[in-house]
């Protein structure tokens, strides 16, 4: 397999989840590029060694990968510390050059919700898919559908085939709703039938049969989701485990919640504390009026 290939294949495991795929095939490799991905899967399982390989001797895109890693984990203080070392990446005439940069830099701003900002990195695509997935990630989280749907497009006309074109495709579908989500269900299973199950793919295939008020077969991809994360030392994603709870109360199985929501508080990430503490909430304001309006004989 050429460099090309295999940086391709690399690229659709790391995209599709099977990072112990991308950390098996890369770890060997003497390809920036390759080595690339094989930072981004590690840091999705084992981001310490992350940490402990790329110095600054580093290239600036195994850097990168490195300053993402650093921002999940970091406190308010110190991500605006990250972002000033970022933006002074961004801002020199050279590094900034740098497509794996720019992408990481649009996600970093993805995931601190600045949203302007991430799209502005990704903005000269051109035929990346890759920063078009980008973009489409972007647009949903908007709710602009409209220009989420003109970027897949712009996707398919470089590559209908493709997988990142098929989950970017998927994406979409799901958030129009009604029959797309059926179609969204058939793409999914496709990438699950042609290159095996993904915990991330699972988790949409779970949304699909949500949507369609297949609970329990939502709950069956979940499951092997986070099955999934236990024995490849993952953590299972926010999404994954609010989605599991959501399925056992539809399901009418409110004594396996406990432990679902005992892993969502192991899970410690932002996204994970915010639900859970709305959760609280809630129910605290519907005791409060429950009693409020309760019967006495």
């Amino acid at each position: 397999m050429d460099d090309d290939n295999n940086t391709r294949a690399l690229r659709n495991n790391f995209y599709l989840g099977l990072y112990d795929n991308v950390i098996e095939e890369a770890k060997g490799s003497s390809s920036n590029a390759d080595k690339v991905f094989y930072y981004r899967a590690l840091l999705q399982t084992d981001p310490k060694q992350v940490f402990k390989e790329v110095d600054q001797s580093s290239p600036t895109a195994h850097q990168a990968v490195k300053m993402l890693g650093t921002c999940r984990e970091a406190e308010a203080d110190n991500k605006e510390m990250v972002f000033e070392t970022v933006n002074e990446w961004l801002g020199d005439e050279i590094l900034k050059e740098d497509r794996t940069l720019q992408l990481i830099a649009s996600q970093m701003f993805f995931e601190e919700e600045q949203y302007k900002e991430a799209l502005m990195h990704v903005s000269n695509a051109g035929e990346d898919l890759e920063k078009l997935a980008m973009q489409v990630q972007i647009y949903l989280r908007l709710d602009r559908f409209d220009l989420a749907m003109k970027v897949v497009k712009a996707m398919a006309d470089v590559d209908d085939d493709d997988p990142l074109t098929q989950l970017a495709t998927a994406w979409l579908y799901v958030c129009l709703g009604d029959d797309k989500v059926t179609e969204a269900s058939f793409l999914f299973q496709e990438l699950v039938d042609k290159f095996g199950p993904s915990i991330p793919v699972l988790a949409s295939l779970a949304v699909c049969q949500m949507h369609l008020g297949n609970h329990g077969e939502a709950f069956a991809h979940l499951k092997q989701a986070r099955q999934m994360a236990m024995t490849t030392n993952q953590k299972a994603s926010t999404e994954t485990l609010v989605n599991s709870i959501v399925c056992m109360h539809h399901l009418r199985k409110p004594e396996v919640v406990p432990k679902v929501t005992g892993e969502l508080e192991a899970n410690g990430s932002r996204s994970a504390v915010a639900w859970l503490q709305h959760n609280e909430a809630m129910d605290a304001m519907f005791e409060k009026h429950a009693a409020e309006y309760s019967l006495t004989s």
